[in-house]
């Protein structure tokens, strides 16, 4: 997350907190020489860097992140840098699978007879478009993030598959939009149906929107693509749970999405 700011800013931060280090040894040394000045840049070094490691790649981030949203008179860091999207992620993802599945059985069954997304949707059991094919899969987004890595795992109810992270890029926001997340995974799959693969490269991206924190966004893989049957669609997501160590509790996952979906009420 540290790409987020611009590198004359980091160097002006880190110069500056550098040269307050050593001046506040400088003073407790009392005395200045070629030696003194040799050690007091060796331990300022030091503490500069264990301070940026301390800051960066543990809580104490969070913390400060926080104080933005508690007191107004404290710089709102979420918004001027980038959100705090550590936690668990409940929402649910809306696949073109029920399509593909549903073009390859028509095929089966007419001899292969062109197939269309209309043809799809006027043979599907009177449903009336091809959107109504697509059935929404609960997912849960675990993510983990500090100033010098982020990681993202999907889980989902049936343990059919799981997924690490090969790249994740955050983007801040501009102008007036909103901040934007890209992801690019590998995703693993132990026992595979006969139409799918034990192993494909997903990526996606989120929109992160604020009140109540939320992302939006859309995802497509090259699942099985020399078959034609890669996968894409629609990904929701609403922050449940801020502790991403926690396991992932479905029947709480579910309910939330169940309150969001029915009540529109806004998530703690």
């Amino acid at each position: 997350m540290y790409a987020l700011v611009s590198p004359s800013i980091l160097v002006k931060i880190i110069g500056i907190s550098g040269i307050l280090i050593f001046s506040l040894i400088w003073i407790s040394f009392g005395h200045f020489d070629i030696i003194t000045f040799i050690r007091i840049t060796s331990i300022s070094a030091m503490i500069l860097g264990l301070l940026l490691w301390v800051i960066g790649a543990t809580d104490v981030w969070r913390w400060l992140w926080r104080l933005g949203l508690r007191y107004h008179y404290f710089p709102d860091f979420g918004h001027l840098i980038y959100p705090d999207i550590n936690g668990i992620w409940a929402g649910d993802i809306k696949s073109n699978w029920e399509i593909h599945r549903a073009r390859l059985a028509m095929e089966n069954n007419k001899n292969d007879a062109l197939v269309t997304f209309d043809s799809i949707s006027s043979n599907s059991d009177n449903k009336e478009n091809t959107n109504d094919l697509i059935e929404p899969k609960l997912l849960a987004v675990r993510i983990k993030s500090n100033w010098f890595k982020i990681s993202i795992t999907m889980e989902t109810n049936d343990d059919y598959s799981t997924s690490k992270t090969i790249t994740v890029i955050p983007l801040r926001a501009q102008g007036a939009g909103n901040p934007k997340l890209y992801y690019i995974y590998q995703n693993i799959t132990r026992s595979p149906q006969i139409t799918d693969s034990a192993y494909h490269d997903g990526a996606a991206w989120f929109e992160i929107i604020r009140d109540p924190l939320k992302m939006i966004g859309l995802y497509w893989t090259n699942r099985n693509w020399t078959q034609g049957l890669n996968t894409a669609g629609t990904i929701d997501l609403f922050l449940y749970e801020t502790d991403p160590s926690k396991k992932v509790d479905w029947d709480k996952v579910n309910n939330t999405l169940k309150s969001v979906q029915t009540n529109r009420i806004e998530l703690n």
